[in-house]
């Protein structure tokens, strides 16, 4: 039912009561008139009877309607003529004839002219309140009624008990006749003129109101200044007039009970069905404006990113170039690589909140691929082994036999999630302590589980990665990594995961943003489940996941092998073109001297709108664009591009610094091969090259200028048995700062092992010639055959 469907109904059924309450009227005045007709006194008792009754109705709706009434202070009106009505009680009980109270004196006149200047009284408060321009404060409902009660009282006690109250009627003789007294006259008077001081203050306020109770209001009011006209004139309490007052008086006490009802009972389902709608106004605007801030904010943060990840292209990108140049030092690459491991900290800052803002948004989603899960967990080991070797830590991967050789997930994501909660171990855990990270599958689905298991009363199991019949087996694995650290307080586990939140030392607080816990509760959620904590204060802590993974079979896996970087000197086959499209100069800088060293011919466009007139001149074997561009962006160009039949085929790249999935699958709706967030890696770079253009590289140990192996340095069998080896703690460091491609560290380390002891002085020497060659590859092929051997 609408707004509408609410008026014509209200419609129809103010024209049934507008019918029932005249065929009511004229019952009540035909019955009041044949009273009077049998007896004045039956007739004075009807006629006050209705009219109290008519008072105490006043008082019922009103206050039963209070929380939702249209005119909150009808329900003062409502309170007042409750006790109004108990004063008309008072003097139709003391009505001469009643002899319910005794007495020469006239009380019932005395009760009358009291009551009508509360009334009187009550209905200018009324109008004085209902200025909507003015403020008022709000008196409370039962202070309103206390005071009136005590008036009432002070009233009935004056009358009956102390008989102060000023005489109103002197009776001269035995059939009833007499004279009002002055001060019932000029009461009267001044009642009527508080009434017509009454009705135009309403008149002034009539915008306040609801038309219909405005009416009514004022036809109260004219019934009320009538009635107190007619009770002015009479000179017997039984003559004519004083039965025309209580005509009018009943009429005015029914015209502001049907502004009660109006408001009250009738229009409450207007009322609220309007104050719905209101609601749901509100609400949708509200949403609307949460929906804004979040699109602002979205908005910001995509353009924040892309401004900060714009000059951190630049500082990484040469960091990059800069450190695999021949002439740089061993003082310059270790500078390089402190300006390197600075840009990666902010770089994970601006991840962290971006990835923290996807989450509020819900917009966070997996990427599932196929990967070996040994050369997974193996590669977090290397990152963090290291970091725990430098901090004296002892640590240690227990991985169950039990584990598939490949499953099916978010390989990014789950090193996210594996790296956090392993970095914050190490980070809490001092010197002399243990990490153990723990891999296995659940007690619930040990190993492989079949398609049709059942876990905790599920048929199948739940499917985490979003895909949907393409694996048929799953996995439940757990991941949980203990230390024996610091421990957490009891009161402080409810809040890690929280945003922003941080406990610990404050030295160990500074050292990261209070993001990473939130974010990985998110991921793991996404992934089906959910990060649990068991921490002991002083003692240590364990943290733990376990979720479903779809099994992959062994041979569809391109495990990834712990690979070194290696420095590109060139490609097998002809020279080959690349076109760079970047507004900003440095960006342009980055990729050509990224690729002009490999061998490639770069040529540089500002926008797609330069770009498209040098390709009328010119037909690159790839083109290298940003998106986000003035005058024509990436989109745009190459969408034009694909449109011409010579470049449909052209391996396009698309590098930009949104982070946003959307740009990505937007990209490769338009045309684009690929999609490269900045700041570029040089790695993932040469690899986007490689499978598009399908080169095969020349690296600087297979550059066939170098391929003399006495100028590398290579270590034969006989070599090996005549040198010296430093202790195994030194080949595992050589081995871990070989995996990592840490060419200057390697350095570093030579030098220290050399003068700590010399006889490994040889041995050292020839490891620094291979770091100083970028053969770290060697280098980690010789060490590990060092320490199988130990």
């Amino acid at each position: 039912m609408n707004a509408t469907d609410i008026d014509n109904l209200q419609v129809s059924n103010n024209n049934r009561t507008l019918l029932f309450n005249a065929v009511v009227l004229v019952v009540v005045v035909l019955s009041l008139y044949e009273s009077k007709n049998h007896s004045y006194l039956l007739f004075h008792t009807l006629s006050e009877i209705f009219s109290i009754m008519i008072a105490f109705a006043l008082f019922i709706v009103s206050w039963n309607t209070r929380d939702y009434t249209e005119e909150p202070n009808l329900v003062y009106l409502g309170i007042a003529y409750l006790f109004i009505g108990i004063l008309d009680l008072f003097h139709t009980m003391s009505y001469k004839g009643m002899n319910i109270f005794t007495g020469d004196a006239f009380y019932a006149n005395q009760l009358w002219i009291a009551a009508r200047y509360i009334e009187s009284l009550t209905l200018l408060g009324f109008a004085l309140l209902s200025d909507r321009n003015r403020r008022f404060p709000r008196i409370p409902y039962v202070w309103l009624m206390a005071l009136f009660f005590v008036v009432t009282i002070l009233t009935l006690l004056s009358v009956f008990y102390w008989q102060n109250f000023p005489v109103c009627f002197v009776q001269n003789y035995d059939d009833g006749t007499g004279y009002q007294t002055s001060f019932k006259i000029i009461s009267e008077y001044i009642i009527i003129s508080i009434l017509v001081v009454t009705a135009l203050v309403l008149y002034g306020q009539r915008k306040s109101f609801n038309p219909s109770v405005y009416r009514l209001l004022m036809w109260s009011m004219a019934a009320t200044i009538l009635s107190e006209f007619c009770f002015t004139l009479y000179v017997s309490n039984y003559g004519q007039f004083n039965q025309i007052g209580h005509y009018l008086k009943i009429f005015s006490f029914y015209m502001i009970y049907r502004a009660i009802i109006s408001t009250g009972l009738r229009n409450p389902f207007h009322v609220m069905f309007r104050r719905l709608k209101e609601n749901e106004q509100q609400l949708l605007i509200a949403k609307d404006k949460a929906e804004s801030a979040s699109r602002t904010k979205s908005a910001f943060l995509a353009n924040m990113s892309h401004e900060l990840r714009t000059p951190l292209n630049g500082v990484l990108g040469y960091a990059q170039i800069l450190t695999h140049r021949p002439e740089a030092t061993t003082f310059m690459k270790d500078g390089l690589t402190i300006i390197e491991k600075s840009g990666q900290h902010l770089l994970t800052l601006i991840n962290d909140i971006l990835d923290l803002s996807k989450v509020e948004a819900g917009k966070m989603e997996l990427n599932p691929v196929e990967f070996g899960l040994a050369g997974f967990l193996d590669s977090i080991e290397g990152i963090i082994r290291m970091r725990a070797r430098q901090k004296g830590l002892t640590l240690s991967f227990d991985v169950d036999e039990a584990i598939p050789e490949g499953i099916v997930a978010d390989e990014t994501r789950l090193r996210q999630v594996l790296l956090n909660l392993i970095g914050n171990a190490v980070k809490f855990t001092d010197k002399g302590g243990t990490v153990t990270v723990s891999v296995y599958p659940s007690a619930q689905g040990k190993g492989r589980v079949s398609e049709k298991m059942a876990v905790s009363g599920q048929d199948t199991a739940p499917d985490s990665t979003g895909i949907d019949g393409e694996y048929g087996t799953q996995v439940s694995l757990v991941f949980k990594v203990t230390d024996t650290g610091v421990g957490i307080a009891s009161e402080h586990i409810g809040t890690l995961f929280s945003p922003f939140t941080q406990v610990g030392e404050n030295q160990l607080r500074l050292q990261g943003t209070g993001l990473g816990l939130a974010i990985s509760q998110q991921l793991v959620k996404l992934m089906g489940g959910k990060i649990s904590v068991d921490s002991t204060l002083g003692e240590g802590s364990t943290f733990w996941f376990e979720a479903f993974f779809p099994v992959t079979d062994a041979k569809s896996i391109n495990d990834k092998a712990i690979s070194c970087p290696k420095t590109i000197v060139g490609y097998a086959g002809n020279s080959r073109t690349i076109l760079v499209v970047d507004d900003i100069l440095e960006n342009r800088m980055v990729l050509a001297h990224m690729l002009e060293p490999a061998g490639f011919v770069v040529h540089m466009a500002e926008n797609g709108k330069i770009a498209l007139d040098m390709l009328a001149k010119m037909k690159p074997d790839m083109i290298i664009t940003d998106l986000v561009m003035p005058v024509m962006n990436g989109f745009d160009f190459v969408s034009q591009l694909r449109r011409d039949p010579v470049f449909s085929k052209t391996p396009v790249l698309a590098v930009s610094a949104s982070t946003y999935p959307l740009d990505e699958s937007e990209s490769k709706k338009i045309g684009c091969n690929d999609f490269i967030s900045k700041p570029v890696e040089s790695e993932v770079l040469f690899d986007f090259i490689a499978s598009h253009l399908n080169i095969e590289w020349i690296y600087m140990d297979e550059n066939p200028q170098k391929q003399d192996e006495e100028s590398l340095n290579h270590l034969s069998e006989v070599d090996l048995s005549q040198l010296s080896f430093p202790p195994r703690e030194d080949l595992e460091m050589l081995y871990e700062l070989a995996v990592l491609g840490k060419i200057a560290q390697i350095e570093d380390l030579t030098e220290k092992i050399k003068a700590r002891d010399s006889r490994y002085s040889d041995f050292a020497e020839r490891i620094r010639k291979m770091a100083v060659a970028f053969d770290d590859e060697e280098i980690v092929a010789l060490v590990k055959s060092l320490l199988d051997k130990m």
